[in-house]
């Protein structure tokens, strides 16, 4: 992939609590720069660990959870913890991963906002990110047809995109996620490695344009 001048890469997972976190203040930063494009590529934070999370490790989890909601305020349901201590849980991001790469392949002015709402499935309303009948609402309010956006999200080509965005993520050394970084003059900088807030990330990218 060819990085275009002047468009923020965020790198991140539709299950990483921090990326959940920050979506916000990305919120508020972006409108302060409507001037650059945004590309959403997806890194892969647990990608094919089949894996179940016993109930200690859910427990653990969710006390992990609780300096993300100290640092940022967001806030995590209780549909999410129940699910979390559950024996069948399953804590694999490939399937979210993908479900968000077939819709940057559908309506890719769109991807981060369906990204938020992604979010919301999982850690405020414990929606197993691994039922594609977990985005009917959402495919409902983007407007994309779901038979057209299941053969997508099952096809081989999806699942190419999807590993391919994973030795992207790699390929730039993004392994903490979010990382968001903003493209200029064939240069790729890096204005945040996890969370951050908007003010802070302002002030990164006003030493960018100005150097």
């Amino acid at each position: 992939m060819l990085f275009d001048n002047n468009t923020f890469y965020l790198f991140t997972d539709p299950m990483c609590p921090w990326c959940y976190a920050i979506s916000k203040e990305l919120d508020v930063f972006l409108q302060k720069y409507p001037e650059f494009k945004l590309e959403v590529i997806l890194g892969g934070l647990r990608r094919n660990d089949p894996s179940l999370i016993t109930p200690e490790k859910g427990k653990a989890i969710e006390k992990s959870w609780e300096r993300v909601t100290a640092m940022s305020g967001v806030k995590f349901g209780e549909d999410i913890f129940s699910e979390l201590t559950k024996e069948h849980f399953t804590y694999n991001t490939e399937e979210a991963c993908r479900a968000v790469v077939t819709f940057r392949e559908l309506q890719p002015n769109k991807t981060f906002s369906f990204l938020e709402d992604v979010h919301e499935l999982f850690f405020i309303h414990g929606k197993d990110l691994r039922d594609l009948d977990s985005y009917t609402p959402l495919l409902h309010k983007y407007k994309v047809d779901q038979i057209t956006f299941a053969a997508r999200y099952y096809s081989d080509e999806m699942r190419k995109i999807t590993y391919d965005d994973y030795a992207l993520s790699k390929q730039v050394g993004a392994k903490n996620f979010p990382t968001l970084t903003f493209m200029q003059n064939g240069e790729l900088n890096a204005l945040s490695t996890g969370y951050r807030l908007a003010v802070d990330l302002e002030k990164v990218m006003e030493k960018i344009l100005n150097t």
